[in-house]
């Protein structure tokens, strides 16, 4: 199930496919997602194969898909992402929300 919240009401909702209608609402934050559901087959993606982990590399490697939250989105979401992106969660609770977006927000979008 993808479960979304709304970062002013706290209602939660779980859908049975990604909503593209809430992914483009900044109220909106995908807090929770499906875990691929391992299979013997070839990945649906036009047969692509991903590239074997590193030498020495855990071969249960999880890849996640860390979603930049709005600007507008509460302080908790932003720690919870620049966590995601590999800060430190105490540091990352130290920060103001301001200081966490110009540290973590990237140039969203920008190549």
């Amino acid at each position: 199930m993808w479960t979304y919240r709304n970062s002013r009401t706290g209602q939660t909702v779980e859908l049975s496919a990604r909503s593209v209608r809430l992914d483009a609402l900044d109220n909106w934050l995908l807090v929770g997602s499906p875990a691929p559901e391992p299979s013997g087959e070839e990945p649906a993606l036009g047969g692509e194969v991903p590239p074997d982990p590193p030498e020495g590399g855990d071969a249960a490697v999880q890849r996640l898909i860390v979603v930049r939250p709005p600007d507008n989105a509460p302080k908790p979401a932003w720690v919870a992402y620049a966590v995601a992106l590999g800060a430190n969660e105490t540091d990352a609770r130290a920060l103001s929300k301001a200081a966490l977006i110009e540290e973590w927000g990237g140039d969203d979008g920008e190549d």
